[in-house]
């Protein structure tokens, strides 16, 4: 800042005058970058037009994460894997040692369980925001209903028993393949009437429903 003075004013008073003013400016500006809870993003900031489309690929990833985590987990408590490694967690499960607190076989359920639920919840809010009209022509309900119907795959494949709903009772892996058929059904149908932009995610559901219905024994249907 430059400051111009009067000839013969003093250079002393000037700078008296200055942080004077100073002092008088610094505390209605101490709260100019203050931000009340940045952390904080509700969920109906998700209801837009423009934020689906993270909506539906979160819950699609959140699926794949989920499979990651689970595979590792499963095959060494089937004893399909040994473990060689030095991380204790994986060797307790490869024993057949389970371990309150520690990331276990019923841990990864819990992630694809919470992967499911991602799914249902994108669905939802997709009719929200697009409308009855307009959410079974879009390619994120098809994207996020094979989502879903994956999950149940992989629970039926992985798990004895599993919620049919969210925080429901245990149903035999049986009776989650028949949803997960269900599922699939419903996600070729969307994936159908949205048309040639929604192939890969067809083609996903396809290959979904054909698994389902070989654990099934419905074994022409599969090879269909």
């Amino acid at each position: 800042m430059t400051m111009h003075t009067r000839p013969g004013l003093p250079r002393r008073l000037v700078r008296v005058a200055v942080a004077a003013i100073i002092v008088a400016v610094a505390p209605a500006c101490e709260n100019s970058l203050k931000v009340t809870n940045p952390q904080s993003f509700s969920t109906d900031v998700l209801d837009n037009v423009r934020i689906l489309q993270s909506v539906a690929d979160g819950a699609e990833g959140s699926i794949h994460q989920a499979y990651d985590s689970t595979i590792p987990f499963t095959g060494l408590l089937s004893d399909e894997l040994e473990d060689s490694s030095t991380w204790i967690n994986w060797a307790n499960i490869s024993l057949g040692r389970f371990v309150a607190g520690a990331p276990d076989d019923q841990g990864t359920q819990s992630q694809l369980l919470r992967a499911r639920f991602a799914a249902i919840d994108a669905e939802a809010r997709i009719i929200r925001v697009l409308g009855d009209t307009g959410a079974p022509k879009s390619i994120l309900t098809a994207q996020v209903q094979t989502a879903k119907a994956w999950a149940d795959v992989y629970l039926a494949m992985m798990y004895c028993e599993s919620p049919l709903i969210p925080s429901g009772p245990s149903a035999s892996d049986s009776a989650v393949f028949k949803q997960a058929l269900t599922e699939f059904n419903t996600a070729i149908a969307t994936a159908t009437t949205v048309g040639t932009s929604a192939a890969a995610f067809k083609n996903w559901a396809l290959a979904g429903r054909a698994r389902v219905n070989l654990f099934l024994g419905n074994f022409d249907a599969a090879l269909a």
